[in-house]
């Protein structure tokens, strides 16, 4: 027998053959179940169904009512004969008052569908899950969210503004488009703002200032790139985690001064930070949140890229013109020589070329594989910003105020035709310690850009085969900084299966859920259950928990976690039958996913102290939540499970 001890309040202890793998569940066990239902139409079985997020809070100091919270609107899609997933379908679908507010009338199904379709600004629905937001990073303290979908004299309209309590300097959104997270330098917070309302959510407070965001890829984790207070110089460098599930900070690194570049590997975990000023590459590992290695330059990298095919790490010399290699665990491979000078570095979608910015001449794609063939791109002036379409790669040159695009699939059979485009008439201002976030976004669809122009305070519009762009949107008294699209559509998260977070209104009246869909041709309208019948949850603090550090353990040997509850209140010890509280613990992957569940037992000896034990299959990093009837808790800590 061998034991891990780790002793504050929590103890890990290795025993021999205790416990089971407890079950595996999706992530809808967070939810309550509103409405499921099936409806067979036209060759098609629709399954819908409403989860209403009960565990999400809201602001600390306000009760929230549980019609207030977030509602999950999934719909599977199958051919009625088979069974098959209609995979690829991206059925529209509006949620509105069954009764017509202006008529008094209930319209069929095809008279309210026509009418969502149409666009008419009288003719909205409660909730559209057909388009997109066009969302701008304002000069002054604010977000504003325009909806291009809806015109009024010709110009679209300004949904929402989305005050802040300072300028923002950059921004990413969730794979989902659920949250937007916004790093707000000069408070020194990280603001999280919730998109189907667009209602600041959380505010997470930093000792730091966040000045650039970052979303790992296949994870639930966001990097935050901060800056300490330091007069007359660059501050010390801090790249810290944030877990979106929970928006708790699960760690922070110190990255020597000055903001690092960062980047991802496609597999593994690992998160790559070079640092221009100290000449610093530090490897760390986001499934074990350590620093796996951490390497010294003989130059100072001016970009980053991680190949996923040939698994390498490029890093840009920018003042010899050239390119190091390294393996992923940070062993030099090789050097290749490109250009006089050297920038930025950016990754195809395929991953089949590495693009390097090589001012003034233009760009450079260097082939991912041996014999590693460079192509030239050439372009006049210094390029900024690069976005990959499925057919065009869009390159912004701010100084001369033009956009340039070039079909890249076709790179390496050829010259590349490069077609370059005037945005507006005149520079495109890029402000000296402004935001880093992009001035430059795709649209929903992929098929065309939209461009925000400080000077002139217009996003520009182009799409694909236009000779000029369209000023298509404009946010009124604000100045654009940055742009950047919201999806608003049902997404596609399993085979034939379609999701989307929406908020309902707090209402006796009844709502109807209309479906269309095209190849196969559908159209239907679902009633929905009324949502205002439910007692608001009154404000308590519930149960809390004793915080500890990380844990170790290893994959297969069980493991039992003890932890003890630090509030005495009675709230919630018993469920609303007056059976005993039901306490588990939550094994929740870093890297998102599916969660284990553990049941919790109260010790004998001690009111307020539990014990779980159970037996972890995969390596990696988990979050810890304490769960009382189904509701989890804050994440006391993590545990690092080993191979």
């Amino acid at each position: 027998m061998r034991e891990r001890i780790a002793r504050w309040v929590v103890c890990v202890t290795m025993l021999g053959s205790l416990g089971a793998l407890a079950p595996s569940v999706r992530d809808t066990a967070f939810a309550l179940v509103l409405m499921d239902q099936r409806v067979e139409v036209e060759g098609v079985t629709l399954r819908v169904q409403l989860e209403r997020d009960d565990n999400w809070d809201g602001k600390e100091s306000d009760p929230v009512s549980r019609t207030d919270r977030p509602i999950r609107l999934t719909v599977e899609a199958k051919r009625a004969p088979d069974g098959t997933p209609l995979t690829q379908w991206w059925p529209g679908a509006w949620i509105d008052w069954q009764i017509d507010p202006l008529s008094g009338s209930v319209p069929t199904c095809s008279q309210r569908i026509g009418r969502y379709l149409g666009g008419s600004l009288l003719a909205r629905p409660l909730v559209d899950l057909t388009g997109s937001y066009v969302v701008t990073m304002d000069q002054e303290p604010s977000l504003s969210v325009l909806d291009p979908s809806v015109n009024f004299a010709g110009r679209s309209s300004l949904y929402r503004s989305v005050s802040l309590p300072a300028p923002a300097a950059d921004w990413v959104a969730t794979p989902d488009d659920r949250w937007l997270v916004l790093a707000v330098p000069s408070t020194k917070a990280v603001i999280v703002v919730e998109t189907g309302d667009f209602t600041i959510a959380h505010r997470i407070d930093r000792p730091r200032h966040p000045r650039q965001l970052f979303m790992q890829p296949q994870s639930r984790l966001i990097w935050i790139s901060e800056l300490e207070d330091r007069a007359g110089g660059k501050g010390q460098g801090w790249l810290t985690a944030i877990d979106t599930a929970t928006w708790s900070v699960v760690e922070s690194f110190s990255v020597r001064e000055g903001l690092p570049l960062v980047t991802f590997a496609a597999e593994g975990g690992w998160v790559y930070v070079a640092n221009r000023s100290a000449r610093q590459l530090t490897i760390i590992d986001s499934r074990r949140m350590v620093v796996h290695r951490t390497l010294s330059l003989d130059f100072s990298p001016t970009g980053l890229a991680a190949t996923p095919s040939e698994p390498m790490l490029w890093v840009v010399d920018g003042k010899k013109g050239r390119v190091v290699r390294f393996d992923v665990d940070g062993h030099e491979r090789d050097r290749l020589a490109v250009a006089p000078t050297l920038e930025w570095a950016s990754l195809s979608p395929d991953g089949r070329w590495v693009v390097v910015a090589t001012p003034p001449t233009g760009l450079t794609a260097i082939a991912t594989t041996s014999p590693h063939r460079m192509v030239s791109i050439p372009l006049s002036g210094k390029p900024r910003d690069l976005l990959w379409s499925d057919q065009f790669a869009y390159v912004l040159v701010p100084e001369q105020g033009t956009l340039s695009l070039f079909t890249w699939p076709s790179l390496g059979e050829g010259a590349v035709p490069v077609k370059s485009i005037a945005i507006g008439a005149s520079a495109l201002s890029v402000r000296a310690g402004g935001p880093t976030a992009s001035t430059m976004t795709l649209m929903a669809d992929g098929k065309g850009t939209f461009i925000a122009h400080p000077t002139e305070r217009t996003i520009y519009t182009y799409m694909e085969g236009m000779n000029a762009p369209t000023q298509g949107v404009r946010a009124y008294g604000h100045t654009p900084l940055a742009v950047k699209t919201v999806r608003r559509t049902l997404q596609e998260i399993e085979p034939g299966v379609y999701h989307q977070w929406v908020r309902l209104p707090a209402s006796s009246g009844r709502l109807m859920l209309a479906i269309a869909g095209e190849s196969p041709l559908v159209r239907t309208c679902v009633g929905l259950p009324p949502l205002g019948q439910e007692t608001p949850r009154q404000a308590s603090q519930g149960w809390q928990w004793e915080a500890l550090p990380k844990l170790t353990a290893h994959v297969a040997e069980p493991v039992t976690v003890q932890l003890s509850r630090l509030s005495r209140e009675s709230a919630g010890e018993e469920r609303d039958d007056g059976s005993a509280a039901h306490v588990t613990l939550r094994l929740m992957r870093a890297r998102g996913g599916l969660y284990d569940e553990w049941p919790l037992r109260r010790l004998p000896d001690s009111p307020n102290a539990y014990e779980a034990t159970g037996t972890v299959r995969e390596a990696g990093t988990y979050f810890l939540y304490p769960t009382v009837n189904g509701r989890p808790a804050s994440v006391p800590g993590t545990l690092i499970v080993e191979e």
